[in-house]
């Protein structure tokens, strides 16, 4: 992968594990593999517990348990995603999103040595 097709990603995975034999951890693991045969790099990983929905469209479904990933791969990665779990019985639903550009200003603070 070169260096200028490789953009950031953010990713929000809600899983559904009402009635499942195995818990949210054995899915998150297959979806990081997963993400990571798609071309992706898993930079990190947030776990945010189960939530309810504020608009509950299935009541055998009242809530899901969601998974933030932030991640790079080339330019035709969301797809790639969506396709893969468009079927998943296991994902409910995912979003993906490009992060906001930092401002040069927030860069030059990042490198910048911190004030004493």
């Amino acid at each position: 992968m070169e260096k200028d097709n490789v953009r950031e990603y953010e990713a929000l995975f809600i899983l559904d594990v009402i009635g499942k034999d195995y818990g949210p951890s054995a899915i998150i693991e297959r979806v990081a593999a997963d993400l990571k045969k798609l071309g992706a790099t898993v930079k990190d990983m947030q776990k945010m517990e189960k939530r309810p929905f504020a608009r509950v469209t299935n009541k055998r479904r009242p809530s899901g348990y969601y998974v933030a990933f932030r991640l790079s791969g080339p330019p035709d990665l969301p797809e790639k995603i969506r396709r893969r779990y468009v079927l998943d019985e296991d994902v409910y639903r995912v979003m993906i999103t490009r992060p906001p550009k930092k401002k040069a200003a927030e860069k030059a603070e990042e490198g910048a040595p911190a004030a004493v």
